[in-house]
């Protein structure tokens, strides 16, 4: 499943173990916070993608939250955590 807001569900692998989760798009007030969380932990991996730089106040992130969707996922399988 390619697009988590048409799906309405996510299906992530690690360790060779399937995991499903419904997937809640995340209206725009509360995203700066977990944009700013996601940044500073994978700064290698997206800051190309983000114009705010990594350690930048979470006010910061507020003009990207209208155009960048954040998710809240919940497991839907039993083994899920």
């Amino acid at each position: 499943m390619r697009n988590a807001r048409a799906a309405g569900e996510v299906a992530l692998v690690r360790a060779m173990r399937r995991r499903r989760y419904a997937a809640r798009e995340l209206p725009p007030s509360p995203r700066p916070p977990v944009s700013q969380s996601y940044l500073d932990r994978f700064a290698g991996e997206v800051q190309a993608l983000l114009s705010v730089p990594k350690g930048s106040p979470v006010e910061s992130f507020n003009h990207l939250a209208p155009r960048y969707p954040v998710f809240e996922l919940q497991p839907l399988d039993k083994t899920a955590h």
